[in-house]
């Protein structure tokens, strides 16, 4: 937040994870020191359809259904979010693309980069061909998910004890 420029401080908006961390982790005290009360977003599906580019620190659903809005930055330690080799190629062509970063520093600059010409940066080639390998690696949704999910809780009724 500190190293985006100006206007991009003005169009900044933060949603903590959940309701819980403003209490539990005093992120409302914290955020008072750099953002106006009116600048934290609670309801975070009204804040995806209005964000410009959306900012999200956690490799999980928020990052899955932030790819799907629209631009999107990961800025995450790779320390702390462990993938499986089989993700290392997509990892690397995210951070090509400018979409995965380990600096916010860089993640800062590339927003303040992009800020004016989002779509530009987001139609990339390059951008368009990591988007569409996040979501055939990390998001591959099978035509007849309902039928497996109805399997698997068939199965698991059949192997549930019941307590009398």
């Amino acid at each position: 937040y500190e190293n985006l420029d100006l206007d991009l401080k003005n169009n900044f908006y933060f949603k903590p994870r959940i309701l819980d961390d403003l209490e539990n982790w005093n992120v409302q005290d914290r955020l008072k020191y750099f953002l106006p009360e009116n600048k934290i977003v609670l309801n975070y599906k009204k804040s995806f359809k209005s964000a410009k580019i959306i900012v999200t620190n956690s490799p999980k659903t928020s990052f899955y259904e932030a790819m799907i809005s629209g631009p999107t930055i990961l800025l995450y330690k790779e320390k702390h979010w462990r993938h499986t080799k089989h993700f290392n190629n997509l990892v690397l062509n995210l951070k090509k693309a400018k979409i995965l970063f380990e600096d916010p520093l860089l993640a800062a600059q590339h927003i303040n980069k992009v800020w004016n010409k989002v779509d530009t940066w987001w139609e990339n080639k390059q951008v368009k061909k990591a988007r569409r390998q996040f979501v055939n690696e990390a998001c591959n949704m099978d035509d007849n998910s309902i039928n497996i999910w109805r399997n698997f809780l068939t199965s698991q009724k059949d192997n549930r004890h019941d307590v009398k």
